[in-house]
């Protein structure tokens, strides 16, 4: 235990500190803007529509690390469409910016 105390001392600086701060708030508004603009009901859609491209009877169970052949390729069939909800694109694309400061 001690030692997670020191790496905490040495590493968890003021900084960190309030830039966990920081990224907590822009969660927490970003989850606020997704539900109240109604993104909840259209990735349901959306995710819906993408499980049933993906669903026939070659796919194996979902698990990621069959998610290859047939399965792959209509699912980036649907995502070439532009099915995905603009709200949701925001998400993620709002997420891999967070990811890479």
């Amino acid at each position: 235990m001690q030692q997670v105390k020191e790496f905490i001392e040495t590493h968890v600086t003021e900084g960190v500190m309030a830039d966990a701060a920081s990224a907590s708030q822009a969660v927490q508004k970003a989850a606020a803007e997704f539900c109240d603009s109604g993104c909840v009901d259209q990735t349901a859609a959306f995710a819906k529509l993408l499980f049933i491209a993906m669903d026939d009877s070659t796919c194996p169970a979902v698990d990621h690390k069959n998610f290859c052949g047939g399965c792959q390729k209509r699912a980036g069939s649907v995502m070439e469409t532009g099915a995905i909800p603009c709200c949701l694109k925001k998400v993620i694309e709002d997420a891999a910016e967070g990811v890479t400061m």
